[in-house]
């Protein structure tokens, strides 16, 4: 770049370029081992999925020269911007990783980007720590900055930018690098809201994949010599142009306000979050009242895009993309199974008249108090009348998992194991999870790929695979 750099790309490079090992604390090191185990857990039970192994087979097109990143659950290599997709649609498909309120989707969909990176240039534990917290940084501050939703584009752009900045710290790329491979990643990367509108088809899963793949191929674009403009945010027809991109450089944190990746909210179930706090209520009455003495159902909810709308399809989801964001669905499925499930989301299950018939008797209100409360607060009431007139509720304002409401340690754990086994045997993922507390020990990545190898596949027909 001959230009100067506006001062967003200078401010973003500068936090990218200053982030190491050495000064992160114990908090944010911990946070960040967290997100790592929380979202391998989410790829490992989504690993026999059809969809998933589509992937792996389109990474296996394009051999590496030499060396290469491993591709999740084998041992085979592959360019690191194609494991890098290959391994986060497989975190990316079951929707159970964390998120940032508000529009900010997933961002531990860099995570398997920058372990690939990893891999692939033979960085120690220490040093994909850092790269996923610069990460982190990365795409929360491009959420800040520009909150694409509100425009009508979709927030992958964030795990684009994040990837490349993760990537560009294992790369070893300079300042300048960095900021042509966070330029590039930033121009590049526009996916339309329209993925996550109607009836949802498997791209709702795939585009942050892509948008991964895309940020570490950039990073390598700029290692190779590529430029981006010097001015993604102020220059002509830029962002600030295109999303109202709020006042740069935004100044310093406070003291001990810590990294991005302790801000995440995680999640205990497989959906989308606007439904985990309805998951806890619907499960509470559910053990005071059966399904079949259910009268009417009064779900109370902030209102968020799409989120109230009285869309036929929310009721009557056709696939599992459809369903895993449907509050009407889900509340409905608890209500009749007594506990959630992601077999809710099977195909015979979607077409259950049990689940149907509860969530034809549901309404869904959007509450203003509530409204008011949001993105800070998840809050959510449901109300059932039965037949003989009797008049249950619960409600909460935060669910498990949300950043006033955390999970603990164990919970986390408890949470990989039981997603980790439907794919890997018990003792093995035991190990696995073991070797991933322990990251920061490690002198290569390479050994958390060996320890989630999975030895016997267990590849879902496509026959059986939920539309």
């Amino acid at each position: 770049m001959n230009q100067e750099v506006d001062a967003a790309l200078a401010s973003l490079t500068r936090a990218v370029a200053d982030i190491s090992y050495g000064s992160l604390s114990h908090s944010t090191v911990q946070a960040c081992i967290s997100r790592i185990v929380d979202v391998l857990g989410c790829a490992m039970a989504a690993w026999p999925e059809p969809i998933c192994g589509a992937a792996r087979a389109l990474a296996r097109r394009a051999l590496p020269a030499e060396g290469g990143a491993r591709i999740l659950g084998t041992r085979d290599h592959a360019l690191a911007e194609l494991a890098a997709f290959a391994n986060c649609m497989a975190a990316r498909y079951m929707d159970g990783n964390d998120t940032y309120l508000g529009g900010g989707g997933h961002p531990s969909d860099v995570v398997p980007a920058v372990l690939a990176v990893a891999d692939a240039e033979r960085r120690t534990g220490r040093e994909a720590i850092a790269a996923v917290v610069a990460a982190y940084e990365a795409y929360e501050t491009i959420f800040q900055l520009t909150q694409t939703r509100e425009t009508g584009w979709d927030h992958t752009l964030y795990t684009a930018v994040g990837s490349a900045a993760g990537a560009a710290k294992l790369l070893g790329l300079d300042r300048q690098s960095t900021a042509q491979a966070l330029s590039i990643a930033m121009t590049a990367n526009h996916g339309m809201i329209v993925t996550r509108r109607g009836e949802l088809s498997s791209w709702k899963g795939s585009a942050a994949p892509y948008a991964a793949r895309d940020g570490v191929f950039c990073a390598y674009l700029a290692r190779a010599g590529f430029e981006g403009p010097a001015r993604p945010f102020s220059g002509a027809a830029g962002m600030q142009d295109h999303f109202g991109v709020r006042d740069w450089p935004r100044g310093e944190r406070g003291e001990g306000a810590g990294h991005a990746v302790e801000r995440s909210h995680l999640k205990p179930y497989l959906c989308y979050y606007h439904a985990q706090t309805a998951i806890e209520l619907a499960t509470r009455l559910a053990a005071n009242v059966r399904h079949d003495e259910i009268e009417k159902v009064v779900v109370h909810v902030y209102e968020a895009k799409g989120l109230s709308e009285r869309d036929p399809g929310k009721w009557r989801p056709a696939t599992r993309a459809s369903a895993d964001h449907s509050i009407p669905y889900i509340v409905s499925a608890v209500l009749v199974d007594g506990v959630f499930t992601d077999a809710a989301f099977d195909r015979e299950r979607l077409v259950d008249t049990r689940i149907h018939a509860v969530a034809d008797k549901l309404e869904l209100r959007a509450d203003p108090a509530f409204s008011l409360g949001f993105p800070e607060t998840s809050p959510c009431r449901i109300e059932i009348v039965t037949r003989d007139g009797r008049t249950l509720a619960e409600e909460a304002r935060y669910p498990r998992g949300h950043l006033l409401n955390p999970l603990a340690p164990d919970e986390i754990h408890a949470k990989f194991l039981s997603l980790a086994t439907r794919t890997l045997p018990e003792r093995q993922a035991r190990e696995a999870l073991g070797l991933l507390l322990g990251i920061d020990q490690l002198p290569s990545v390479d050994t958390i790929f060996d320890a989630l190898v999975v030895e016997e596949p267990a590849i879902r027909p496509l026959s059986e695979e939920t539309p």
